[in-house]
């Protein structure tokens, strides 16, 4: 099984996290809806799947700020950019404010 640097099992926190979400979306929990989506994006990018990671994550981003919790809108982005860097390291986002 693959684990992260620190020793995490990510595959199984997926399993978890997928588990999590579903039953967020059947309580209608919002917020527990972009937790779950966040951190699916998060494991993901430990397992270098960094599309995944956008995907998951960028449904994170949305989700915080219709519900307008910006702390977790904030930990979506810091993933979103952690993606974004290892798929394109060289890419220079300092010239697009909107990205930032």
């Amino acid at each position: 099984m693959q684990k992260t640097p620190t020793g995490g099992k990510p595959v199984e926190a997926l399993d978890h996290n997928e588990r999590a979400l579903r039953l967020y979306r059947r309580a209608g929990h919002r917020g527990g809806q972009a937790m779950a989506l966040n951190n699916a994006g998060w494991l993901h990018a430990m397992l270098g799947q960094y599309q995944r990671t956008l995907d998951y994550c960028t449904q994170a981003v949305a989700l915080n700020r219709e519900i307008d919790d910006r702390h977790a809108e904030a930990g979506a982005w810091d993933s979103l950019g952690y993606a974004h860097h290892h798929l394109d390291p060289a890419r220079d986002l300092s010239d697009d404010p909107s990205q930032c």
